[in-house]
């Protein structure tokens, strides 16, 4: 919604100025997951087994957690990663996407970023 003039896939390529330079950025979610064996309520499951009783605790035999992120890429017209640490202008596009964290933290409603400057 920050970028209305952008064709193509909202998430891809996206033409910003940081700087006074022109860069593409794209985004997307990932999932980061942890996945856990749990072995006590395994071997409370076979201890019953054992006994010829049936399973209490079959569904904690795993558990699962993750958390979502949303991952950045900012590339130059060239299509150099502008995120690496030896990239020139780097610590200028930290910067900006340190600005753009800012906003997303601070936006309820998406639809306010068609008020706010570019």
């Amino acid at each position: 919604m920050k970028y209305p003039d952008h064709d193509g896939p909202v998430n891809q390529n996206i033409e910003v100025s940081i700087a006074g330079r022109m860069y593409y950025m794209s985004f997307y979610e990932c999932e980061r997951s942890t996945n856990t064996v749990n072995i006590l309520p395994m071997a409370l499951d076979g201890v019953l087994a054992s006994k010829d009783m049936d399973p209490v605790l079959e569904e904690h035999h795993t558990s699962r957690f993750g958390n979502w992120y949303i991952l950045i890429t900012i590339e130059d017209l060239g299509f150099k990663d502008g995120l690496q640490p030896n990239y020139i202008h780097q610590e200028k596009i930290v910067s900006f996407l340190n600005s753009l964290r800012q906003l997303y933290y601070a936006t309820d409603n998406y639809k306010e970023l068609l008020f706010k400057s570019k």
